[in-house]
């Protein structure tokens, strides 16, 4: 495909770096043009994605969604103030607080244009200095944003997958100790009559090095509504943050505006220690939102997002760039766009997404090696960093059991639930061995009897090929087959990316044993696999308080980060009635 005339942009000296910080958008699209897009969208249903759609240029605003991220860091002073708190309660309220302020940055008015689609490869990098502080004498080597200051938080988008879309992003500040790596997986979808919706699957990743604490977040759903009229923003479904060393986590629903009354953007939530819930909170997420202990006292503030000015994100010259660094890589429909060119616009977006296609084609046909990240690492279902200041943080999503949580195949069938927030999947049939893999010892606690003569519980990633995760399923089904002896279990697999799509449902029942085994899916990336008596347990039940109580079952072992290897006595000491959560 021909490039596009685009010499007079550049030619005649366009201003990039002022179109880009000059971001605030125009109205929206005029009733002509929603007229078109009420034409593209009538063409799909309900629930449909619109992956495939190609989508007119007045819905897009001026920036990539790599650039749209980066905004989420807009306060880098709330993002680090956890590492200076001296309790855990503290540490886990400034990083909520963050949590919920980093929104607005990105979606300030209800515009709902949507950002440019990355390309594969694309990068976006930004540093910014923190308000009234003075830089520092000392300079990164490397890092997102190489020779920045080590008080400066820096910034590194990449776009990591295209089918599906999946972009990584990692964010440092190396004086505190702080980082942030996160991956999100988008999937656009019709929502209703006049509703497009975006899902975003994935999950953030902040670390108080300094504390030895690991916060996980995921990320609202988005939605613009009244899209054949004035089309106006809005966040809406259910989040949480948690702390697993100091046993905080947040619960919070970002609500849908009511059809008839009420306000939009409002939020509501609950924080909770070790399950029992200590805090309420409320508010509006492009607002104020107030908080109060649960037992006691009114609602006080507990931040407002407006009353804090943004600080400005700071990137090297556009035609200073490299090619796949997003604002040079899309200069030229970001001042189409500005200056309401929408003729260049159009053969522009066409070029760039045409020019894609045909990259992946030839990939293909020349039998080129599969295209890698190259600043993001796959591990696990998402990715981490690899251009970090301090290598230590590369360690932080290891998949092993931890030489911390010593439980050994002696002791291990004590536990009536096991968390495995990696991919330690259990190896059938199960194996006695003093030597046995972590695997197979897994396999073994599953068909060791619970205490409590319930079903053993297990929740864990699953990130394997698609072959190794058709043997895993066939030693499973073997396993089922020939054994003589009932056992109860119920695992909850979270699929890496690879196998979103792959999964083959099954039911079987064995003949001695009458009992059931299946693998249901329930979500995108979630599937259940069940195997119970056919009486005695009724499944639904089974999922239902998987839901509801998993985390707060006694007995209960998570498997967590930086792991080693099984090995003997920390419930030696604890008693067999025990009711304390053992990590």
């Amino acid at each position: 495909m021909q490039a596009p005339d685009w010499g007079n942009y550049d030619a005649n000296g366009t201003d990039y770096d002022y179109i880009y910080n000059n971001s605030d958008e125009r109205d929206n699209w005029n009733s002509e043009q929603a007229g078109v897009f009420r034409h593209l969208v009538g063409q799909l249903g309900t629930g449909q994605t619109l992956q495939n759609l190609a989508l007119p240029t007045f819905v897009l605003e001026r920036r990539s969604l790599l650039e749209m991220y980066a905004d989420f860091f807009a306060h880098p002073d709330e993002l680090i103030a956890g590492a200076y708190e001296n309790t855990p309660e503290k540490r886990f309220l400034a990083v909520l607080k963050y949590y919920l302020n980093s929104f607005y940055p990105a979606r300030k008015t209800d515009n709902a244009k949507k950002p440019y689609n990355p390309i594969l490869g694309e990068v976006f990098r930004c540093r910014w200095t923190l308000p009234g502080v003075p830089l520092s004498a000392s300079r990164t080597a490397g890092g997102p944003f190489p020779r920045s200051a080590t008080n400066q938080m820096t910034f590194i988008g990449e776009q990591v997958s295209h089918h599906p879309p999946i972009s990584a992003f990692y964010v440092e500040h190396p004086e505190s100790g702080v980082t942030c790596t996160s991956y999100i997986y988008t999937e656009s979808h019709i929502a209703g009559l006049t509703s497009v919706g975006v899902r975003n699957i994935g999950r953030a990743t902040v670390q108080l090095q300094n504390h030895n604490e690991t916060y996980m977040a995921t990320f609202p759903d988005a939605f613009a509504r009244n899209v054949f009229g004035k089309p106006w923003f809005e966040l809406a479904g259910k989040v949480e943050l948690s702390c697993l060393q100091t046993g905080y986590s947040a619960k919070i629903e970002f609500h849908a505006r009511p059809l008839f009354y009420g306000s939009a953007h409002q939020i509501q939530g609950q924080v909770y220690h070790r399950e029992v819930a200590v805090m309420q909170l409320k508010g509006d997420w492009r607002g104020e939102i107030v908080m109060k202990r649960t037992a006691r006292g009114a609602f006080q503030p507990f931040t407002n997002v407006r009353a804090k000015c943004d600080v400005t994100k700071e990137c090297v010259k556009v035609l200073d760039q490299k090619n796949n660094e997003s604002r040079k890589l899309w200069r030229h429909l970001t001042a189409a766009l500005y200056f309401n060119d929408t003729k260049m616009a159009n053969q522009v977006k066409r070029f760039i997404e045409q020019h894609q296609r045909d990259e992946d084609r030839r990939r293909k046909e020349q039998r080129r090696p599969q295209w890698r990240p190259r600043h993001f690492q796959r591990v696990g279902t998402g990715f981490s960093g690899s251009l970090i200041t301090n290598p230590a943080v590369i360690e932080f999503e290891r998949h092993h059991f931890s030489s911390h949580v010593p439980i050994g195949p002696n002791n291990a069938h004590r536990l009536s639930s096991t968390s495995s927030c990696r991919f330690i999947f259990p190896a059938f049939p199960p194996v006695e061995s003093a030597n046995a893999t972590d695997g197979e010892t897994v396999a073994k606690w599953l068909f060791t009897p619970s205490p409590d003569g319930g079903p053993k519980w297990l929740k864990c990633l699953v990130n394997s090929s698609l072959d190794q995760w058709t043997t895993n399923m066939e030693q499973l089904r073997t396993a089922f087959s020939n054994a003589s002896s009932p056992v109860t279990f119920h695992i909850n697999l979270t699929l890496s990316s690879t196998l979103i799509g792959s999964v083959v449902p099954f039911f079987l029942i064995n003949e001695v044993t009458g009992e059931q085994l299946a693998l249901e899916q329930y979500d995108l990336d979630n599937i259940e696999l069940l195997r119970c008596p056919p009486i005695g347990w009724v499944w639904e039940n089974w999922k239902n308080e998987w839901t509801e109580s998993c985390a707060a079952r006694p007995r209960r072992l998570s498997i967590w980060i930086r792991d080693g290897g099984f090995d003997e006595g920390l419930l030696d000491a604890a008693s067999p009635g025990s009711s304390g959560e053992q990590q």
